[in-house]
């Protein structure tokens, strides 16, 4: 089985990229005469998903004409959140009641400051593997090791506990957090088809980030896994991390 739906994270205010992003939104900034978000979704084309929700908030008008004027292959939906931007969890909550039949498959989340290439294809294809032969998986996280992030100044998002699953496949471990943490979180995730439906029944606020749920022991219901993979992480986190990788020859799409 494959993975055919993402979603992409677009709605960010990108303050962190000031003054650059006061005319542009932060997806349609270019690296290597590329924008963040083309790379992005030319990378989940390349994984073999052939439909992508991305939600739109700030400066959303921009977003929503260049995706009108590309001629991507796969189908894009917008998820444009007008009123007020509602976070990861409250976007893909939102996105889940406009487009009630999407979620009814597993799918990916993902976030498109991260310079996604080739490199990643083998990492996904493991985790979605993975995601397929594990049924109690409720998602998977794609982690990096934070000495590989080109921005120094990333800390350890995440640990792995060991399980049964590492000696399936090398890499794949449960998520647990620790005061200090050797993975950094890449902004990819597969998620299964039911969690949406379990965590929306379970959430109240409309705005919150998808952290609440890897952040607390609250939610034990749903089984959290990452996944180790060995690549250089590139990820535009500020102004100054930009103004580098603008520096050097990256592999991109």
């Amino acid at each position: 089985m494959k993975i055919k739906k993402a979603m992409i994270f677009a709605a960010g205010f990108g303050k962190r990229l000031l003054p650059l992003t006061l005319k542009t939104p932060k997806p349609l900034l270019e690296l290597n005469n590329k924008t963040l978000l083309e790379n992005c979704i030319l990378f989940l084309e390349d994984c073999g998903i052939k439909e992508i929700i991305i939600n739109v908030h700030y400066l959303a008008e921009q977003i929503i004409e260049f995706i009108d004027k590309k001629k991507f292959k796969s189908k894009i939906y917008i998820s444009h959140e007008k009123e007020k931007i509602l976070g990861t969890g409250g976007g893909l909550n939102y996105a889940n009641q406009k487009f009630k039949n999407f979620f009814k498959d597993s799918f990916i989340t993902i976030n498109p400051d991260t310079l996604w290439n080739i490199q990643y294809i083998n990492a996904y294809k493991i985790m979605e593997e993975f995601h397929y032969k594990e049924k109690k998986a409720q998602f998977i996280l794609l982690l990096v090791s934070k000495n590989n992030c080109f921005d120094e100044n990333l800390k350890g998002d995440f640990s792995l506990k060991n399980s049964k699953q590492n000696e399936l496949i090398r890499g794949i471990g449960h998520l647990e957090k620790k005061d200090i943490n050797e993975f950094t979180y890449t902004g990819l995730q597969i998620v299964r088809s039911n969690y949406p439906t379990k965590i929306f029944k379970k959430s109240k606020p409309k705005i919150y980030s998808l952290n609440h749920y890897w952040n607390t022991t609250n939610y034990q219901d749903f089984c959290k896994y990452g996944y180790f993979g060995g690549q250089k992480f590139y990820h535009v986190s500020n102004l100054e991390t930009f103004q580098k990788l603008k520096k050097i020859k990256l592999s991109l799409y």
